[in-house]
């Protein structure tokens, strides 16, 4: 298991709605069905690298906020990354998910 950037953005908002926010910023946006329809996969290019942001439409357990989940391997820009997306979206991020840190808000 890796270390995680991890975000929640407010309820409803659609995949289509978080790929237009990342063509702005990044080329190659794509978005990957996966197994499950409540988790989605949306490619891009950062600089030369290929990120892979993890979307969940679905709350997990050991979460009290709503919303649609967004997980990012933790390495480059992904605090950025995530600040960026939170700062259109509005919502909560966990900078390191596997430090003693929370959530904490970013454009509520």
């Amino acid at each position: 298991m890796g270390v995680s950037t991890k975000a929640i953005i407010r309820k409803g908002t659609t995949l289509k709605e978080i790929s237009d926010v990342l063509s702005e910023k990044y080329k190659e946006v794509q978005i990957i069905s996966t197994h499950s329809v409540e988790y989605f996969i949306i490619t891009f290019l950062d600089g030369d690298k290929r990120r892979g942001l993890n979307v969940f439409t679905y709350n997990t357990e050991d979460e009290d906020i709503d919303g649609v989940r967004l997980s990012l391997g933790m390495w480059g820009d992904s605090v950025e990354i995530m600040k960026y997306i939170l700062n259109v979206f509005g919502g909560y991020i966990d900078e390191n998910d596997c430090d003693d840190e929370g959530y904490y808000s970013v454009n509520i």
